[in-house]
């Protein structure tokens, strides 16, 4: 570990953060070495955190070829977004935000035009949230 960055991130975060931040940014499923190494934790002690995150529901397993891989929860990961759109934003900003994304969508096509509609749902839900 020669970056002075991974080393304060080691020492100024727990094996269950390291392994948490790691797993919830994956954009494909990765085995509990993989993700262990990562986060600078061992195999047997990210694979435990790991089934920790399965059980609350932040993560989702499968098996590829008899390896045990891991992957974000995409329901968890969306009811995130919402929570932090609700927590860090008023209902004003919200509607500036939805606002702006309507916009923006008009001008975009293809994987743009699918994030923006997938972030304008997030906003629209946590609008409705607010409305109840």
């Amino acid at each position: 570990m020669a970056d002075p960055g991974v080393e304060d991130w080691v020492e100024h975060t727990t094996k269950l953060e390291r392994v948490r931040s790691i797993a919830i940014s994956l954009t494909r499923p990765r085995s509990a070495s993989w993700i262990g190494s990562e986060a600078h934790v061992p195999r047997d002690t990210a694979k435990e955190h790991l089934n920790q995150l399965v059980t609350q529901n932040v993560l989702l397993e499968q098996a590829n070829h008899g390896t045990v891989m891991y992957k974000p929860n995409p329901a968890h990961m969306r009811a995130q977004s919402i929570r932090d759109l609700l927590d860090w934003n008023s209902r004003k900003d919200l509607l500036e935000k939805e606002s702006e994304i309507q916009e923006r969508l008009g001008e975009s096509d293809g994987r743009q035009k699918a994030l923006l509609r997938y972030r304008l749902k997030l906003v629209q839900d946590a609008i409705g949230k607010l409305d109840k």
